[in-house]
């Protein structure tokens, strides 16, 4: 073989292995920006990562940080000035949505550490907070925030959990979530002024807590340690207060409160 044909040779196989290694590391990022000081920062450290930030409108911050693989995230925000979009992924195959149609909204995906993790938020309204933290696998977790001032958070530790904040709609309304747990169901759902919920699943399995509150100045609370445990808390009217805990296995409740 003459000296010639030998460096094509080694030049087209430095150049496939190059290819190859540009389409292994490929990552996807697209930032969509209408309007006035918007910010928008994405790093992507992996393969085959997806980001996606729009921004329509005034004073936007949207932060996506990916590390891993084949991760998905989106942002989309509009109105005037939405403060904060923020989500962190540590792993692979997670999926991150934030969707921010108002003002004064701060949405935060603070972590999302494993695999196979969904997490996420709407908010239409203003001046709302939404916080998400996921550490483990295979863990769901939803927000929608409709109305002003209210306030949602969920921390899932372990795997398989759900959590489900998906109408939280009025004015001034808490809702907390703490899975530190496998296999936890938890479900919230307010309507109206001044709500207070709380679900804990703690060094559990396999538990469910489902909430409902529609009306003025309600307070509930389940706390669950073991397996195989479920609670339903009912509300509605004002100034009603729901306390459950279930310690051990195999436990029922059934709480009805109305005016």
């Amino acid at each position: 073989m003459s000296k010639k044909v030998l460096t094509v040779a080694m030049a087209l196989v430095i150049l496939l292995g190059l290819s190859g290694l540009a389409l292994a590391d490929t990552n996807t990022s697209e930032v969509t920006q209408t309007g006035t000081n918007n910010d928008a920062t994405v790093s992507q450290d992996g393969t085959d990562n997806q980001a996606y930030i729009t921004q329509i409108g005034d004073d936007y911050t949207g932060n996506i940080d990916q590390e891993g693989l084949r991760n998905y995230a989106y942002q989309y925000q509009e109105g005037a000035g939405n403060i904060l979009s923020y989500m962190v992924q540590v792993g692979n195959d997670n999926d991150a949505e934030q969707t921010q149609i108002g003002d004064d909204n701060y949405a935060y995906i603070s972590s999302q550490v494993g695999n196979d993790n969904d997490a996420f938020q709407g908010q239409y309204g203003s001046d709302n907070d939404a916080w998400i933290t996921q550490d483990g696998d295979n863990n769901t977790a939803f927000q929608g925030q409709y109305g002003t001032d209210n306030e949602a958070y969920i921390d899932q530790l372990g795997n398989n959990n759900q959590a489900d904040q998906m109408n939280q709609t009025g004015t001034s309304n808490y809702a907390e979530v703490d899975q530190s747990s496998d296999s936890g169901i938890a479900g919230q759902n307010q309507f109206g002024t001044y709500n207070w919920a709380e679900i804990e699943q703690l060094t559990s399995t396999q538990n469910n807590t489902q909430q409902y509150q529609d009306g003025v100045d309600n307070y509930a609370r389940s706390y669950q340690d073991g397996q195989l445990n479920f609670a339903i808390q009912r509300q509605t009217g004002d100034g009603n207060s729901s306390i459950v805990s279930q310690v051990g296995n195999g436990n029922s409740v059934m709480v009805t409160q109305t005016p």
